[in-house]
């Protein structure tokens, strides 16, 4: 015979099965937004799947793929969110371009803040493309500020990028954060869009 549960432990299992649920909504719905070109699945090489054994352990974790232009930096990137989402719930990916205008806001601080403020928060962050574009001051600081958000509340995050040296591309106080916690994956092979 078990024991009658106490009114916290029912607690728990509803709760428990409310953070299930809402992680299964957030995988559905980046699933939504997935483009047409990365919905094909390819397969997780074993070391980025061990990199993602580790989210959800309470480290913080930094994975950065790079390589050249065309080896499939971001379809991978999608392949790991996609992975991900249905054990840490909201997931957010955007490039280096959306970033910028993100940051940028509609002018207004309030826009930029919220946007920043969004990035921070999410369970995964997957910021495609770093380097494509040279950073202007304020972007580099808004990057920063999104970065020490998740390094102080050990946020995981996938980051793609041609560029391997971080500090150059990010600078020292940003690459500083991300060294800690970073684990990095080569994707190197011929460019796929002119096979």
């Amino acid at each position: 015979m078990t024991a009658p549960r106490s009114v916290w432990e029912k607690l728990d299992v509803h709760r428990e099965a409310d953070i299930a649920a809402y992680r299964r909504e957030q995988a559905a719905r980046l699933e939504q937004v997935v483009p047409p070109r990365f919905r094909p699945l390819v397969p997780i090489p074993p070391d980025v799947l061990a990199w993602c054994e580790t989210v959800g352990t309470g480290a913080c974790s930094v994975l950065l793929l790079v390589g050249p232009v065309g080896t499939g930096k971001t379809h991978l990137a999608w392949q790991v969110a996609r992975h991900l989402a249905p054990q840490v719930g909201r997931t957010v990916v955007q490039t280096a371009d959306q970033f910028a205008a993100g940051a940028r806001g509609d002018g207004s601080a309030q826009t930029a803040g919220a946007y920043l403020e969004h990035l921070s928060r999410a369970s995964l962050l997957v910021l495609d493309d770093l380097g494509a574009q040279t950073l202007t001051a304020w972007v580099s600081d808004a990057v920063f500020r999104v970065v020490d958000a998740r390094y102080q509340h050990l946020l995981p995050m996938v980051l793609t990028s041609n560029v391997p040296d971080l500090r150059s591309l990010l600078g020292e106080r940003t690459a500083s954060r991300l060294a800690e916690q970073l684990h990095v994956v080569p994707v190197v092979g011929p460019d796929r869009r002119r096979a």
